[in-house]
Formats: structure tokens, sequence, C-alpha cells
């Protein structure tokens, strides 16, 4: 990492975007946190908005179970392989 963000810095890069988390590298490189958000675009239809806003929540309700309980705490403590993370949570966090 410090080799890419040398290179950058020789190439004239001013700015350098590192996705979206808060990680203890960024701090020690000063770097400028910015707060993420996330916007849901339905047709105007009530329907179609119900449905928008109930895929959300199963977004994020897979996310907590799923990735942050199941993925990140309990498998890596079994004896089990470590499997790639799920197509439904990929789509729903792309």
């Amino acid at each position: 990492m410090v080799t890419c963000i040398k290179e950058a810095i020789a190439a004239g890069v001013r700015y350098i975007e590192s996705g979206p988390g808060h990680y203890n590298y960024k701090i020690q490189l000063r770097a400028t946190e910015h707060p993420l958000g996330s916007m849901l675009i339905a047709p105007g239809r009530t329907m179609a908005g119900v449905k928008a806003q109930l895929l959300a929540r199963y977004g994020d309700l897979l996310h907590l179970l799923y990735y942050r309980i199941w993925f990140s705490k309990i498998a890596p403590c079994l004896p089990l392989p470590r499997r790639p993370l799920l197509r439904a949570w990929i789509r729903f966090h792309v």
C-alpha cells in the first residue's frame, strides 16, 4: 500500500479513495473521512416503493445476520473450510 501511495504521489495524484470503513492506517495517514450514505430510488407507484423498502430491509438483515454475525464472527471459529460470500449478500452490497 505504501508503494502504491508513493507512486501516486510521484505521478502527481493529490487525492486517493481507499473505500468505505474506519481503519487505523487512514488515521495514521491523516486522511479525512467522509460519511457514506445511500439512496433508494423507486418508481412513483405505492407498491413499487413498498417493495423497494422491503428489499432494502432484507439486505440490512442479511448483512447483520449473515455477514456481521455468521461470516465474520462465528464461521472463522469453526473447523470448517472458508467459503466465498453468498451471492445474495454480494448483490445487496455492491
